[in-house]
């Protein structure tokens, strides 16, 4: 049995961040991979004593982590001769529009190169992440984003349609510029309505501000983040819901390599979806599983779906349906199982060719 010892993204204090969570406790620990993998989780930047085969980290490591502790970390794998598999789902390295954002990640970035480099493997999330980062390290495997099994809950009988509410947008603070992008497309076209729709921000911003950006023509609520990731998925689920979940990307770097994790969230929790335009949603069929919809016309799409329940209905269904047959960890997990067995044995390799070489000259 492989002992994997993971690192996630994310602080000392609280819950282990969504990235951490998602891309690699919850798979690499998933049933499906329990007779391959025996897991280790701590959020510090020291190994434990004992046997260790492969060390996963992510993004910038732990949030207290600097420059010296990380290069310290990597010595410390090079020297017991451990697999390194670095992890990343966000173009971390790129701009990002967002001055204060990106001050933050100037500060990480050092960090961030310095794992990319010295990984043995890279894993990523979408295509568009793997040519961002193969400058830097030539080992590169795509393992696109899964949800949990176990956090999408039934649906339920009673959950009727009516009392669901209008609009949902949900992120982190990288968001609220994505947002700012359609306020203006929103008030155009849902002044028209007749009833005023609602919209609730999750995450996004506390701003009070916020909530008066579209006043004119929404009824607008804004929600603190939830920082648990299982207790986020599992509470917007157990709500009355919302009709139409809301995606919009601006067309800067630093999105081209997102992943589609809002097309996942928004699929289980029971909205139907409208996309930007982006290949970042590539895998939502058009009218299928999700609107797409390019900037001018967000506000459009919004209003149509909101008039359309049958549409919106068949859109939840569908989506669904695909999330759980083809982006769920019990169908999904192994790829991620089979990455990491795959570098170890190519490192395996490496490490037997050099010895045998280092004999046939002795």
């Amino acid at each position: 049995m492989i002992h994997v010892h993971v690192i996630p993204d994310g602080s000392a204090d609280g819950p282990i961040w969504g990235s951490g969570e998602i891309r690699l406790v919850r798979p690499l620990t998933h049933p499906t991979l329990a007779h391959r993998f025996r897991v280790t989780v701590r959020r510090e930047m020291s190994l434990p004593p004992g046997r260790i085969d492969v060390v996963v980290t992510q993004r910038a490591a732990t949030a207290e982590a600097t420059l010296d502790s990380t290069l310290a970390l990597v010595r410390e794998v090079r020297r017991r001769r451990l697999l390194l598999i670095y992890d990343i789902d966000d173009d971390l390295l790129s701009r990002h529009p967002v001055s204060a954002i990106d001050a933050d990640l100037a500060i990480r970035r050092p960090r961030i190169r310095l794992l990319l480099r010295e990984a043995d493997a890279v894993v990523v999330s979408t295509p568009a992440m793997a040519e961002r980062v193969r400058h830097l390290n030539s080992q590169i495997s795509v393992w696109p984003n899964a949800l949990d099994d176990s956090l999408i809950l039934p649906v339920r009988p009673d959950r009727a349609c009516r009392n669901a509410r209008d609009l949902l947008y949900m992120g982190t603070i990288t968001h609220l510029a994505d947002l700012m992008s359609i306020v203006g497309t929103l008030q155009t076209e849902l002044v028209s309505m007749d009833d005023r729709p609602t919209l609730d921000i999750v995450g996004v911003s506390e701003d009070p501000r916020i909530a008066s950006l579209l006043s004119q023509v929404c009824h607008t609520n804004v929600a603190p983040a939830i920082t648990d990731y299982s207790k986020f998925l599992l509470g917007m689920q157990a709500a009355e819901g919302w009709r139409v979940g809301i995606a919009p990307l601006l067309p800067h770097l630093f999105n081209q390599c997102k992943s589609d994790i809002k097309f996942l969230d928004y699929a289980v929790i029971g909205a139907a979806g409208v996309y930007a335009d982006s290949p970042v949603y590539a895998a939502v069929r058009p009218g299928e599983t999700g609107i797409i919809a390019r900037p001018e016309a967000f506000g459009a799409a919004v209003r149509d779906l909101l008039q359309s329940p049958d549409l919106a209905r068949s859109i939840r269904k569908q989506a669904r349906d695909y999330v759980l047959t083809e982006r769920v960890l019990s169908r999904r997990a192994r790829d991620l199982g089979n990455i990491v067995e795959q570098a170890l044995d190519r490192e395996r390799t490496v490490v037997c060719n050099r010895s045998a070489d280092q004999q046939f000259f002795q």
